[in-house]
């Protein structure tokens, strides 16, 4: 039986989904300058539904500009 995610895990889990869709995007349509950085609404949209601090909602968004970074 799969055990339930976390909202942090949740949160987590997203950007992972945010950044796989740009890097698909690259892959397929090329690099644009904020490749990655324009999913952020959508991110901060989802976050805000989630029961987290204000902490892991910052070390989620550092983690997802980290990520963007590197696309």
């Amino acid at each position: 039986m799969a055990r339930e995610l976390s909202d942090l895990e949740k949160g987590f889990a997203m950007v992972d989904k945010l950044i796989n869709k740009a890097r698909q995007e690259k892959e397929h349509k090329g690099y644009r300058e904020n490749l990655g950085y324009d999913q952020l609404p959508k991110l901060e949209s989802y976050l805000s539904n989630l029961d987290i601090t204000y902490s892991d909602r910052s070390i989620i968004t550092s983690a997802f500009w980290s990520k963007a970074k590197d696309i």
